[in-house]
């Protein structure tokens, strides 16, 4: 056929400028602050301190709603295990789906206590998070 290959994208890439200098302004001021908290918390509370491991394990303890409660207690908080509606200063809207979309929602016991397998396994996460410091 006598046709030589033209590679166009490879020439198109070639006339972009590349390695040019982009300009560092520095740790955004949200950054910032995350730092500055999370040293506060450290300080506080000790350097191993995770706020993610104590709110896990006192989910995993007991049922969500006495969690929610206690949680609420021990760390001046206010979680909610669900979202508040949007409402404008005239009040909230009325929703035309909300009684077909909560007919969906199934509503599963929370009182009832973690079958003694798992309760085994979070103890065992436990010591093995202790121990190898993970």
């Amino acid at each position: 056929m006598n046709h030589k290959w033209q590679n166009t994208k490879a020439k198109a890439d070639a006339k972009i400028p590349r390695n040019y200098k982009v300009a560092d302004f520095g740790k955004d001021h949200d950054i910032l602050t995350t730092e500055n908290n999370l040293k506060a918390a450290e300080d506080k509370l000790g350097h191993k301190w995770s706020a993610l491991s104590l709110v896990e394990e006192d989910l995993r303890m007991e049922p969500i709603g006495l969690a929610m409660d206690r949680i609420n207690k021990k760390y001046n908080s206010f979680a909610q295990a669900k979202d508040d509606q949007i409402c404008t200063s005239t009040g909230c809207p009325e929703n035309i789906w909300k009684e077909k979309e909560e007919g969906k929602i199934v509503n599963y016991p929370t009182n009832v206590p973690l079958d003694s397998d798992i309760t085994a396994n979070i103890k065992s996460e436990r010591l093995a998070v202790e121990r190898h410091g993970m």
